[in-house]
């Protein structure tokens, strides 16, 4: 998916979102080269209307081009929204279809302990057959207790998928 995507955007007859010389656009330029060496944390802090969202996709189309195997987990927030984890829903649809299209076996290797937890948090992980036979061995019968294991594994999910290409999880808005 990431090398078809990285084929349209070499494709693309238009120019890239932005243009010119400005610290925010080095910057971008800068990140999206060291994107696979390393682990970093980016935020993009300014007045509404000025383009972080269109920065943010920059950085993104310039790291793909970059990094024909990177791993892009895209979500978005909305001011009204009223539903948990909302934010990561976007990035969660993305990693299930990723999932989805490895073979179980493999797939299973990259599941640390307690992966059935995360069709709790995020149903459409169900759809993953590793996640749906994973063993609820050691499962906690407290709620909150499986809610920390269901982040917990989600967070090694993310590490083991790293380690084999660069990820980006970028939220778009998520000040709301």
């Amino acid at each position: 998916e990431n090398n078809e995507l990285r084929l349209r955007l070499q494709k693309r007859s238009e120019p890239s979102l932005l243009l010119g010389d400005s610290e925010a656009v080095r910057r971008v330029s800068q990140l999206s080269d060291e994107v696979a060496r390393s682990e970093v944390t980016v935020l993009i802090e300014g007045e509404s209307g000025v383009g972080k969202s269109a920065l943010a996709a920059e950085f993104l189309q310039r790291a793909q081009l970059a990094h024909p195997t990177l791993l892009a987990l895209r979500g978005r927030c909305y001011e009204n929204e009223q539903v948990s984890y909302k934010a990561f829903d976007g990035c969660i649809d993305e990693l299930s279809k990723v999932l989805r299209r490895l073979p179980t076996k493999a797939c299973a290797a990259l599941l640390p302990l307690r992966s059935t937890l995360l069709a709790q948090l995020f149903p459409v992980l169900r759809n993953v057959k590793a996640i749906a036979q994973a063993s609820r061995e050691g499962v906690s019968a407290d709620l909150t207790a499986r809610r920390l294991e269901a982040f917990a594994a989600l967070a090694g999910l993310l590490e083991k998928l790293a380690e084999e290409r660069p990820l980006v999880l970028l939220v778009d808005d998520l000040q709301w």
